[in-house]
């Protein structure tokens, strides 16, 4: 029913309940021909990428046994670490960067959640914006620990 918008702007003016149509004309010198560098426009740094260290669940194993000194932080949500947890200190995701000073420089500490995924995101965080170089992510999170 009624006309498509295609290539028009409805225009809605709710203090008078007017409405105009426009007509808005194709441009073909600033049609989208293909995608953006999505990293290169919002300014994020190849190097926040891919500078997160990983440990697999084995070496994480390995590390418990031999009793090596090393931090564990759990970054998901109470309800989470309640329910289901490979121990360690709670600071979730949001609470990071307030508790920064619970997190030492000057040992191994490994982060983990359910994937890897959020952990990975406080590790980049945490690498770019205060330096740290110690900090581990446990590879495919508390899922691969189950396994």
């Amino acid at each position: 029913v009624g006309e498509p918008l295609a290539s028009k702007l409805l225009i809605l003016d709710t203090l008078s309940f007017t409405t105009r149509v426009l007509n808005i004309n194709k441009n073909p010198a600033t049609a989208i021909t293909k995608l953006i560098d999505y990293d290169k426009f919002c300014g994020i740094k190849k190097s926040l990428k891919t500078n997160i260290k990983t440990i697999t669940v084995s070496d994480f194993q390995n590390l418990i046994q031999k009793e090596e000194d090393f931090l564990l932080i759990d970054v998901r949500h109470p309800h989470e670490h309640k329910f289901r947890n490979i121990g360690g200190l709670l600071i979730p995701q949001a609470e990071i960067i307030a508790r920064k000073n619970e997190i030492p420089k000057n040992k191994k500490v490994i982060f983990y959640c359910e994937s890897g995924h959020r952990s990975g995101m406080v590790i980049q965080k945490l690498n770019y914006l205060y330096g740290y170089t110690n900090l581990f992510n446990l590879e495919g999170g508390i899922e691969k620990w189950d396994n």
